[in-house]
């Protein structure tokens, strides 16, 4: 992702980042962000951390399943209104301060299914059972090569015409082929999917910093 956003540069051009997970953890990302864009010339003037569907959630092993919902987009809606307020009010570029994300709240992870997450993880390593490197097109009579999947691969895995097959050396297995098939043709059952849904059921709350 990085190297994609290297020829975005500013000159102190005030920027709002933003960073997406699945309801498990966003670890550093959100300080790896913020380093980017101060490295690229920007000041960082506000962040957030909000919850989406896990690329890896079915309706079987749901996963922040339905994220973002109307509470996620109505606090999106009230960070976006305090950025616009904290623009209006700046009346000089000098007095649009930049924010330390390093503050902003974290949400609350209850320990032991945490513990339990890490303990499986170990566990699921240590077996030695194969987990499977791309997705898959598991019955193709479902694929009508309509070319979907290709389209929407953010990192070229999938060729037009050869749909039923996948780059391995290039999927960063996000899902995005799994999800946007209208054929539901495309599959990612792994078993990290059935242990991300086990233990982060309680569901984590947007953060926003201003």
């Amino acid at each position: 992702a990085m190297d994609r956003l290297a020829s975005v540069r500013g000159s102190n051009t005030p920027a709002v980042i933003v960073v997406v997970y699945g309801n498990r953890a966003y670890e550093k990302s959100l300080m790896e962000l913020d380093y980017w864009a101060i490295q690229q010339g920007f000041k960082v003037i506000a962040g957030a951390t909000f919850i989406g569907e896990h690329s890896y959630s079915t309706e079987k092993y749901p996963v922040a399943a339905r994220r973002p919902d109307e509470r996620d987009l109505a606090v999106a809606a009230d960070f976006g209104k305090q950025i616009s307020d904290k623009i209006a009010s700046a009346t000089e570029p000098e007095k649009l301060y930049a924010v330390d994300v390093r503050k902003i709240r974290r949400p609350r992870q209850p320990f032991f299914p945490l513990f339990r997450f890490l303990r499986k993880v170990i566990a699921l390593r240590k077996s030695g059972v194969p987990l499977p490197r791309t997705p898959w097109v598991e019955d193709e009579s479902l694929c009508t090569h309509c070319g979907a999947c290709a389209k929407m691969c953010p990192v070229s895995a999938i060729a037009k015409g050869d749909e039923l097959n996948t780059d391995a050396e290039r999927c960063i297995k996000c899902c995005a082929c799994v999800k946007g098939c209208p054929q539901k043709a495309r599959v990612y059952d792994t078993p990290f999917a059935v242990l991300l849904s086990q233990c982060f059921v309680k569901q984590k709350d947007p953060c926003t910093l201003v």
